[in-house]
């Protein structure tokens, strides 16, 4: 296997497109994100005469997950992701990723489901972390 090079998430990017202006824009004073991942949900079947006594996993249903964004404060941007969310509003998110070998770009829709300021410290940027349901599939 050849060897990889180290990458790190300089020039990552998060744009959102809430509808009103039916384009993607880019969110400012991103500090970091965790995009969505899909899991495969399961159930246990467990039954008296099960061979081996072993649960079994039965494969069910996709969920698209969560996913979240952790940025500077400041009020425009605090109320960039507070009025769909209070509005219940479905958002797209479209996180791009770079690495050195090629870019990867994940595009969902979801709901903000918290909008949350850190502790405020005094020898600390505050930041404020947005929460999102994933509500559908990932393209």
């Amino acid at each position: 296997m050849p060897a990889v090079a180290e990458s790190i998430g300089f020039g990552s990017t998060l744009h959102v497109n809430d509808g009103a202006s039916n384009a993607y824009v880019q969110v400012f004073n991103l500090n970091t994100f965790t995009p969505p991942s899909e899991k495969l949900n399961t159930v246990e079947s467990k039954r008296l005469d099960t061979p081996g006594a072993v649960i079994v996993k039965v494969p069910t249903m996709f969920d698209p997950g969560e996913c979240s964004a952790k940025l500077q404060f400041s009020q425009a941007g605090f109320a960039r992701f507070e009025t769909p969310r209070k509005a219940k509003t479905k958002i797209n998110l479209k996180f791009t990723v770079v690495d050195d070998v090629s870019t990867t770009v994940v595009i969902v829709p979801g709901y903000v489901t918290q909008n949350k300021a850190d502790a405020v410290e005094p020898d600390k940027i505050t930041e404020f972390e947005v929460m999102f349901a994933i509500c559908g599939p990932a393209s």
